[in-house]
């Protein structure tokens, strides 16, 4: 049965009501004795203890908006910041407000045009402040902000993330790959390229006399595609919206729901590469990807979820999870993005009747359809037992150790504490992700997937690594405190009762009928996508 968006609306908002007490997936979605058998060998990969990689992207959501407090940390290298001298930042969370959806606030803007009056630096500090700390955003014209754009969230509001950044890798330079919005930077995470796409429509909306193909989806090679051809086996997870879908039906076989994630991770039947999506936007206000006005509680839940089927899964041992934003959200944050290309200026101006000048061409655009300019940092992190450093303390580099101490009473100097740096902090993106997957399983690198078009990686995962991921015989450090990533949101999370708006629920569920009609199951029930009963 095809689902209309009337028939959606109401029958997402019975769902909610009955997820607010508790619910349970379909019986028929899981099967937990799937025996590991059935799960098909594709080619080894260049770094044996590196068999399954898993992409888990949430939504919207800056570094310093969600970790300016691991900069605190004298383990790590983390230039986030939650304060900066003569700049107004507020605490939404169990220190501050309160306020774990952000109503009624305003979705801060993350469109290219609202970017571009973000980055703006009127003071010349070196740090954007095209943010407003006004109510109504009233000082900063453009740039689509209130005070919710300049909040911030702490560990202990984070419990989930807290742990991670305690315990893996994380990166203090990873950008979107572009600045601007939701869509194109999903594309790039699949695609290495958004095709000179700069907005949230879908394909048959883009489709016209030059592209009358897109009626049935994206056109241009993806990353399945690659893994595809080369034997890799590949699933992508969803929770409610296929975003892979956008490209049409040619990957329906392989987009399965998320209760198979958690059926696989018990059976050890993980394919090579995977990707888990959240729970989106939806009317009863219960979505787990962090987007506002999502309660965040909700999305350290989905956190632990994910997490935990998979440090628990016999893939685990061989295995590794990249967590990322698909961009900003409008989020402030104190970090210039950078160029893609040498030559594309970020404080550029911007507008009608300017020149773009973030299409150009360089070392690592493409094409004219590249834009040039990443977006403001987001959260990431790897974890894997051969993430950097874990399990194994080292020495600070050289260049970055304090003066050898004079030893107590008998003259002799000391060697400077051991520290462990579990910060990557060269410049990634999502491109990054899919160069590291090319080169373990021997793809085509990114930029050849659609020459002119698809970006070259500027940076590798590899780093984020510990050196044993080529060494066979290394066993890794495997056993994590899974425990301590268990969190459950309270009740109220699940019973907020915020006012969503018409437009929130429109602008991901139009084309609902659309999806359908490709052959996938867009699944309307917050309930179905939890592995637990609550």
């Amino acid at each position: 049965m095809v689902l209309s968006r009337r028939t959606f609306i109401k029958t997402a908002a019975v769902a909610g009501a009955g997820a607010a007490v508790g619910g349970t997936a379909h019986a028929d979605l899981v099967s937990l004795a799937r025996p590991a058998s059935l799960l098909l060998e594709g080619p080894k990969p260049k770094f044996p203890n590196i068999q399954h990689v898993v992409v888990m992207m949430m939504e919207n959501r800056s570094a310093d908006h969600f970790l300016g407090w691991w900069g605190d940390r004298e383990d790590v290298r983390f230039d986030a910041s939650t304060t900066l001298p003569g700049r107004d930042t507020f605490d939404f969370g169990i220190g501050g407000e309160a306020n774990w959806a952000g109503h009624p606030y305003v979705d801060p803007g993350h469109s290219h045009g609202t970017g571009r009056r973000q980055i703006l630096d009127s003071d010349g500090d070196g740090v954007p402040d095209g943010w407003s700390t006004t109510e109504d955003g009233s000082d900063r014209p453009g740039s689509g902000t209130d005070r919710y754009a300049s909040s911030y969230y702490t560990a202990a509001d984070l419990p989930v993330i807290d742990r991670i950044v305690r315990d893996f890798t994380s990166f203090d330079r990873y950008f979107t790959s572009w600045m601007g919005n939701t869509y194109p930077n999903r594309y790039y995470m699949h695609s290495a390229q958004a095709h000179g796409i700069d907005n949230n429509d879908f394909p048959p909306q883009m489709a016209d006399q030059d592209n009358p193909q897109w009626a049935l989806g994206w056109d241009w090679p993806t990353l399945w595609d690659q893994l595809s051809a080369r034997g890799v086996t590949w699933k992508y997870y969803y929770s409610n919206l296929p975003v892979i879908a956008l490209w049409g039906p040619r990957y329906v076989a392989n987009a399965r729901p998320i209760t198979e994630y958690y059926a696989d991770c018990a059976a050890g039947t993980l394919p090579q590469v995977a990707f888990v999506d959240p729970f989106f936007v939806a009317p009863e206000g219960l979505a787990n990807d962090d987007h506002p006005h999502a309660d965040i509680r909700l999305g350290q839940e989905f956190y632990s979820d994910v997490t935990t089927a998979f440090m628990r899964s016999p893939n685990w041992a061989k295995g590794a999870m990249f967590i990322n934003y698909d961009e900003w959200g409008g989020f402030f944050d104190h970090v210039v993005p950078p160029a893609v290309d040498s030559t594309v200026d970020p404080y550029g101006a911007y507008g009608p009747g300017q020149v773009p000048d973030y299409t150009v061409l360089g070392p690592h655009t493409t094409g004219p359809n590249d834009f040039g300019l990443f977006g403001f940092r987001t959260p990431a992190f790897l974890l894997s037992p051969y993430a950097r450093n874990t399990g194994t303390n080292r020495r600070a580099p050289a260049d970055s150790r304090p003066p050898r101490a004079q030893g107590r009473g008998n003259g002799k100097h000391t060697e400077p504490e051991i520290t462990v740096d579990r910060t990557l902090s060269s410049t990634q993106d999502h491109v990054s992700i899919l160069a590291f997957i090319c080169e373990n399983w021997g793809l085509a690198p990114t930029g050849q997937w659609d020459p002119g078009r698809s970006r070259h990686a500027t940076g590798t995962m590899r780093d984020a690594f510990d050196p044993t991921i080529a060494d066979p015989d290394h066993p890794g450090d495997p056993e994590v405190d899974v425990a301590a990533y268990e969190y459950v949101a309270p009740p109220e999370a699940r019973t907020t009762g915020l006012p969503i708006p018409e437009s929130s629920v429109s602008d991901l569920w139009v084309m609902a009928d659309w999806i359908e009609a490709q052959g996938y199951r867009v699944n309307t029930r917050f309930a179905d996508a939890l592995p637990y009963r609550r």
